[in-house]
């Protein structure tokens, strides 16, 4: 699951400072914990989704199970 939020840094400059995002815009990645948050600065106002995306996916691990005669 990957939830995707916003913020505006001129409505909002606390949140901005304490997460230390001083390039506009910036798109960051928060994976499960202990892995850091990675950012994506592409210095263009268009969003770059599928490098996001693989960015994100990263994280996610795999949970497809094959279906077999032993397992059904």
């Amino acid at each position: 699951m990957l939830r995707i939020g916003a913020v505006d840094c001129e409505e909002s400059p606390t949140i901005c400072t304490k997460e230390s995002v001083s390039e506009f815009p910036t798109y960051r990645i928060y994976p499960p914990f202990p892995v850091p948050p990675q950012d994506f600065m592409s210095g263009e106002v268009e969003l770059d989704t599928d490098k996001i995306k693989k960015m994100a996916f990263r994280h996610i691990g795999d949970r497809v199970v094959a279906i077999t005669a032993q397992n059904h």
